[in-house]
């Protein structure tokens, strides 16, 4: 799949609802053998958050960001897109947001490879699913990270991505994407970018 991204990345703080976030399970691991050749599967793989705003009105204004870029990306297509609408948390407006860990390599011929990085594929399994075909790109990375304030000053360090909780505040950064599917169809996405821990004592 090919996509064309927007310019434009914003910035979102909701309470995580759901996720799915590296490192990958083991049985994933490919069987001897069949490494490199039966791995395209594998190219759906993605890392995913659900944020909700508990009805808390900045975040009820994203959804409808969400839903005035959708309409304004669905009109240049002349009707090429497939549905897309927010989901629901325990009655609040949810968005949910992902990326790829693998690119085509066809969609990227020019890109380099990057490595997943130890708290992404401590095991090496990412790096054992990729085929020749599939690239990790810079597309496909998350930054994971933590707001820490001491003193009135503010820094982020890094930090693993099994660290996130359900009930954790957060700030992610985002884009949009379209890309194209089979029968001649659109489908449009958020693209996640970066996720922040802001207070894990909010559960």
């Amino acid at each position: 799949e090919g996509k064309e991204k927007a310019e434009a990345v914003f910035r979102l703080q909701g309470v995580l609802c759901a996720y799915d976030l590296p490192p990958l399970p083991a049985e994933l691991t490919p069987q001897d053998g069949k490494k490199k050749k039966n791995n395209i599967q594998h190219i759906h793989l993605r890392q995913s958050v659900t944020l909700t705003g508990l009805s808390c009105p900045g975040f009820e204004q994203a959804v409808q960001l969400f839903n005035d870029t959708y309409d304004a990306m669905s009109r240049s297509f002349s009707g090429a897109m497939l549905p897309w609408k927010g989901g629901m948390y325990e009655g609040n407006s949810s968005l949910s947001f992902h990326a790829r860990y693998f690119t085509l390599r066809r969609d990227a011929p020019t890109e380099r490879g990057l490595d997943f990085g130890s708290g992404v594929d401590p095991k090496g399994l990412m790096k054992g699913l990729l085929a020749h075909n599939m690239v990790h790109t810079a597309d496909n990375k998350v930054k994971y990270s933590k707001r820490l304030e001491e003193k009135g000053q503010v820094r982020y360090i890094t930090i693993e991505p099994k660290t996130f909780q359900v009930g954790n505040i957060v700030e992610i950064s985002f884009d949009f994407y379209c890309a194209p599917v089979k029968g001649n169809k659109i489908v449009f996405a958020p693209h996640l970018r970066s996720l922040t821990l802001l207070d894990d004592t909010v559960r």
